[in-house]
C-alpha cells in the first residue's frame, strides 16, 4: 500500500520524552498510512534500535544512522533521500499528535498553491497556543497568537502565513528538493521559518490549518518569548513588509466597530521603534505615544517599576503594544484601576485583548 507521507524524525535524546513520543506516535490511529524514517547516531544504535522496536512494534521503520545530529538541517536533508513518498513531514520528538492531525496537514497540500503546512501547536498541559505559524517584524519572528486560548474564534480560522515552524511541518517533496532542502547555515530553531520564507518569495503559499492540532512540549532551556531571526539570510525587506501586513490584518480582524472611533494613548513596550507608523497603518487614532521599548525583551513587565502609577487613573483609553501580551498580564493593581475604561492590548503575535480578558481566570 502506498503511504500518504513520510514522517522524518531525528532521535538525539535518550530521555523519557523521546520514548513517550515514539510510544504515542505508534498509538496514532492511522500511523500505518505513513512511512517512518528515523535518524540517530551510530554510537547510540543499540539504544535507539531497541527503543524503536519496543515502542513501534510491528510498524516498519527506515533506520538512518548518522555520525552526528549537531547540524539538524543536514541530517533532515540526507534523511529525506531515504523517503519514498511525495510529502515529507518533519517532526520533533517533543510533539504529541492529536486525532486527524496528519490527515488534515496532508490534505492541505493538495489545495491550490500550498506547498507547506503546519498545525495548531498547543502548549502541553495548557489550553494556550504555542504557534500557528510565524509573523515577521524587524528581523524577528513571533509565533502567531501565542498564549491565546485555543478556543478563541480568531485562532480557529486557517490562514496563509509568510513562514512556518519546523517543529511539525509538512512540505511538498518537489518543492523541498527544488529549494535544496533546509539551509545548513540556519539553526534548528529557524530552519523551518527560513525555508518557508523562500516558498513565499517564489509566490507559493504556506498554510496554517487550524483543524490539525498537536501538543508542543516546551524545552526547559527555552524560556524566552523573544524570537530573533537576524541569522536568517533570506529575510529580506519584502518579507518584513509582508509580515507586517499579516500582523495588521490579524489585528484589524479583532478590533470592534466602536473601538475604531476612540482616541488612544499608546504605551509601547514592544521592540518596534516606529509605533506611530504602525498605528497609522491600522487606522487607529493615537493622541499620544509613550515608548518603553527598552523593556521589550523582558518576559514579565511590572508596570509599577516602569510607568508612573498616576497614569492608571487618567480618563483616557490606552493601547498597550507589546511583543506578546503575556509580558504585561501580571499587573493586577493597574488593570483593576482600568476596568472602567476600554483599553486594548495589541502585540506582535497578532493578539488583541481587552482588560476583562486580561485579568480573567482563563488568562
Amino acid at each position: 500500500m502506498r503511504k500518504k507521507a513520510s514522517i522524518i524524525m531525528i532521535l538525539d535524546n535518550q530521555g523519557m520524552m523521546t520514548k513517550n513520543c515514539l510510544y504515542m506516535l505508534a498509538e496514532y490511529k492511522n500511523i500505518n498510512d505513513y512511512e517512518l524514517v528515523f535518524a540517530y547516531s551510530h554510537a547510540e544504535e543499540k539504544y535507539f534500535s531497541g527503543l524503536i522496536q519496543e515502542c513501534m512494534g510491528e510498524n516498519t521503520v527506515i533506520h538512518y544512522k548518522i555520525e552526528s545530529s549537531d547540524n539538524r538541517s543536514v541530517v533532515y536533508n540526507r534523511a529525506s533521500h531515504m523517503a519514498h513518498t511525495d510529502i515529507f513531514i518533519f517532526m520533533d520528538t517533543n510533539i504529541v499528535l492529536m486525532e486527524n492531525c496528519l490527515e488534515e496537514m496532508v490534505e492541505s497540500l493538495y489545495k491550490g498553491d500550498i506547498l507547506a503546512v503546519q498545525p495548531m501547536l498547543i502548549q502541553c498541559h495548557t489550553s494556550l497556543i504555542y504557534s500557528t505559524g510565524y509573523l515577521i517584524s524587524e528581523n524577528c519572528a513571533w509565533h502567531a497568537f501565542q498564549n491565546r486560548e485555543v478556543h478563541a474564534r480568531i485562532v480557529n480560522q486557517s490562514y496563509v502565513r509568510s513562514a512556518l515552524t519546523s517543529s511539525l511541518l509538512a512540505i511538498n517533496r518537489l518543492a523541498f528538493e527544488e529549494l535544496n532542502g533546509f539551509d545548513k547555515r540556519i539553526s534548528h530553531d529557524w530552519m523551518g521559518g527560513e525555508i518557508t520564507l523562500r516558498i513565499s518569495e517564489r509566490g507559493y503559499q504556506n498554510y496554517y490549518n487550524h483543524k490539525a492540532k498537536a501538543y508542543y512540549i516546551q524545552h526547559e532551556d527555552r524560556g524566552s518569548e523573544v524570537q530573533g531571526m537576524t541569522q536568517v539570510y533570506g529575510l529580506k525587506e519584502c518579507n518584513m513588509q509582508k509580515g507586517y501586513q499579516e500582523i495588521k490584518d490579524l489585528i484589524q480582524k479583532q478590533i470592534k466597530k466602536g473601538e475604531w472611533e476612540k482616541k488612544y494613548v499608546i504605551i509601547n513596550f514592544s521592540g518596534i521603534g516606529h509605533i506611530k507608523d504602525i498605528m497609522k497603518d491600522l487606522h487607529i487614532k493615537a493622541i499620544k505615544t509613550m515608548n518603553y521599548s527598552t523593556f521589550s525583551g523582558a518576559q514579565d513587565i511590572r508596570l509599577e517599576k516602569i510607568v508612573p502609577f498616576h497614569l492608571a487613573e487618567q480618563s483616557c483609553e490606552y493601547i498597550y503594544f507589546t511583543n506578546n501580551f503575556y509580558q504585561i498580564k501580571n499587573n493586577p493593581i493597574w488593570f483593576q484601576k482600568r476596568l472602567e475604561y476600554d483599553d486594548l492590548i495589541l502585540d506582535l503575535s497578532g493578539n488583541v485583548l481587552r482588560i476583562p480578558e486580561m485579568i480573567s481566570n482563563k488568562m
